[in-house]
């Protein structure tokens, strides 16, 4: 679940082509930049930036992966989702539970109760 001004892009296809397995589904409105893969190399040729925010972007990918894989196998499903409460509270507002226990990777019903527990602290 991405909210803000965060970046969505499809990786692989910039580097070798290969389209992408997922759909995106918006929420709320936003703004969409679409480009083809020889438009993102004639900019990294003709802008020399664009090389290190490329970077910058993978590595903010990578980290955000595997930040996400440790949390889904070190963190109780309350753990995540009060993780969530503070690093994303927009998303708790915005976002229909069953995507949130979808993303949580937990039954609509499990979710309910966390949020029933957290009410009750």
């Amino acid at each position: 679940i991405v909210s803000g001004n965060y970046f969505l892009s499809t990786p692989l296809y910039l580097q070798s082509g290969q389209l992408s397995t997922c759909a995106l589904e918006s929420l709320t409105e936003i703004d969409v930049l679409v480009w083809d893969k020889e438009s993102a190399l004639a900019l990294k040729q003709n802008l020399p930036k664009m090389y290190d925010l490329e970077l910058a972007i993978m590595d903010r990918l990578l980290n955000w992966l595997q930040d996400n894989q440790i949390d889904a196998i070190c963190m109780t499903a309350e753990e995540r989702y009060r993780k969530m409460m503070e690093v994303q509270p927009e998303v708790i507002q915005q976002v229909p539970l069953k995507y949130i226990a979808s993303l949580l990777a937990i039954h609509q019903d499990s979710l309910s109760r966390i949020r029933k527990t957290l009410g009750e602290k």
